[in-house]
């Protein structure tokens, strides 16, 4: 009982000690405390450091950034390159499987559900493969219906993520399936100025 309580009062020293560091307001200690075994980290506070000063650290930078790490991402990126990158971790279901189960320790698998959800207006609840799988589909749909934005990053996201979802697993079940097909479908819509990454 004595070593449980020591290590407590250890951790709670860290996460002082952490705010002190980088001038952060104490108002944040809860969240420091929560994540303190993962800001320890010499690694990950390098891959934070964008976030890590008074002006830019919040509860969703924070949850954003641990979220990026997780994917593999050496700095904090936006949610749609997170969004992006998910699905293409999808095409293999044991690193999914391993994925996901990170971002439930981290109590951070919601956040990136709720994304999606607001993304295409679904409701699913529980962030797995089948989520994953209905998701691209319908971001497949909405580039073939051409209901897409004008937002650069949420069509990277449609194109990158959703293309090689889509492709891999067409792929896989013997079906023809020709990227430079929705390649064209964007290069006629109104997002000409648009760079898109090449998969070819």
């Amino acid at each position: 009982m004595g070593l449980l309580k020591a290590n407590t009062e250890l951790r709670l020293d860290d996460a002082s000690e952490f705010l002190s560091d980088y001038r952060l307001n104490e108002i944040h200690l809860p969240l420091v405390k929560q994540y303190i075994t993962q800001l320890k980290l010499k690694s990950n506070q390098k891959k934070l450091a964008k976030i890590l000063d008074p002006d830019h650290f919040s509860t969703d930078n924070l949850k954003l950034g641990l979220i990026a790490i997780t994917l593999k991402y050496n700095s904090v990126t936006d949610k749609n390159n997170c969004m992006s990158t998910l699905l293409e971790i999808a095409t293999d279901e044991n690193k999914l499987d391993k994925t996901i189960k990170k971002l439930k320790e981290l109590e951070l698998d919601e956040i990136v559900l709720m994304w999606f959800n607001n993304l295409l207006d679904t409701k699913h609840r529980q962030l797995n493969y089948e989520a994953l799988t209905e998701i691209a589909n319908k971001l497949k749909y909405n580039v073939l219906a051409g209901f897409i934005s004008d937002s650069e990053q949420l069509v990277h996201t449609i194109y990158r993520g959703c293309l090689f979802f889509v492709c891999h697993h067409q792929k896989r079940a013997n079906i023809p399936f020709r990227i430079t097909y929705l390649h064209n479908i964007f290069l006629k819509s109104n997002i000409k100025q648009i760079r898109f990454p090449a998969f070819y």
